[in-house]
């Protein structure tokens, strides 16, 4: 007996079926995960973080504002006001997901934000991505 009881009653419950629908299931998979690392990949992304419910990557001009705003306690003398005045873009990655128009995927954070900013790597952004998608249909 094969994987479904009435697979004798309807060929269409075979486990060649079974098995058809899963490669289906796993090209679609790996499509959604492609579509992801080119959203990823177009933006230059390298930093990821989550701020609410949304998910954020940012280039590598931001990662380093970030760092410099996450360490320094206090401004550099040769650059006095600079953790105030301080701002960094991201690209809402849920929003992309969403094929939302170019112009409103950016946000742009600051020092006040970074108690509500948490780091997570590629891979978590990846995931939380697919798993964004799949909630979506």
């Amino acid at each position: 007996m094969g994987m479904f009881s009435d697979e004798s009653t309807s060929p269409g419950f075979s486990e060649f079926r079974a098995l058809m629908d899963r490669w289906d299931y796993d090209l679609q998979i790996l499509a959604e995960h492609d579509k992801i690392e080119k959203i990823l990949e177009k933006h230059d992304l390298i930093l990821f973080f989550k701020k609410g419910k949304d998910i954020f990557g940012a280039p590598e001009e931001s990662r380093l504002i970030f760092a410099k705003l996450k360490t320094d306690k206090e401004d550099d003398p040769m650059q006095p006001g600079f953790r105030e005045e301080a701002r960094f873009p991201a690209v809402n990655l849920l929003k992309c997901m969403e094929g939302e128009d170019e112009n409103g995927i950016e946000s742009v954070f600051g020092l006040k934000d970074l108690p509500k900013i948490k780091v997570i790597d590629r891979e978590e952004a990846i995931k939380q991505m697919m798993a964004f998608k799949k909630s979506k249909k």
